[in-house]
């Protein structure tokens, strides 16, 4: 499930950044 920010496809898995931490 996506959770929020932003996916990124890093490697055959898909990360998500959360930007709320930054």
């Amino acid at each position: 499930p996506q959770f929020g920010g932003s996916p990124v496809k890093v490697g055959d898995e898909e990360f998500h950044l959360f930007r709320d931490s930054e």
